[in-house]
């Protein structure tokens, strides 16, 4: 289970089912991940922020478009979940999920959503996430040309996908 107080204390947030870092100067937090598990690959996403109390949120994310992208892992692994995306210092929480785009459960692409802390509030910050979308746009790019894409109609998603990701988080 999920114990935020257990999670900060000494030895609580041990990889690779936790990752650690201060979401801002002196704010540390730990992420734990369990999963994938399903035909969704769902992780469930806990995270604990020190404090008095501590506070925590729990959510979930999706790694099943991770099915398309095995041929070309090594440009994308390990998926943080809790990393300095924009080299400001301070870690974003990095929630991955899918992007449907046909009716099999393996027809999604993988993408980044990023949260930030803002006072005492996670915030969405797809400007933020910009980094490892375009990691993942590479990927698509990489896998559409790759002699294992053989179905025209998988390259166009994956084509259309790398187009999306490249904007990640410039446009409204």
């Amino acid at each position: 289970g999920f114990d935020p107080v257990a999670l900060l204390g000494p030895g609580g947030c041990v990889a690779p089912d936790c990752e650690a870092g201060e979401l801002a100067p002196g704010v540390r937090a730990a992420l734990q991940i369990e999963g994938p598990a399903g035909s969704g690959r769902f992780e469930a996403l806990g995270l604990a922020i020190a404090g008095a109390p501590p506070r925590f949120v729990c959510t979930t994310g999706s790694t099943v478009g991770w099915r398309h992208l095995a041929s070309v892992a090594t440009q994308l692994a390990p998926l943080s979940w809790l990393d300095d995306l924009d080299g400001d210092g301070a870690a974003e929480v990095i929630v991955w999920d899918r992007l449907p785009w046909g009716s099999s459960e393996a027809d999604n692409g993988l993408v980044p959503t990023a949260y930030a802390l803002d006072g005492d509030r996670l915030v969405r910050r797809n400007d933020r996430a910009a980094s490892a979308a375009a990691r993942v746009a590479a990927a698509y790019r990489a896998l559409a040309g790759s002699p294992l894409s053989d179905r025209g109609e998988l390259v166009a998603c994956y084509d259309a996908l790398a187009r999306a990701l490249d904007g990640w988080g410039t446009r409204p």
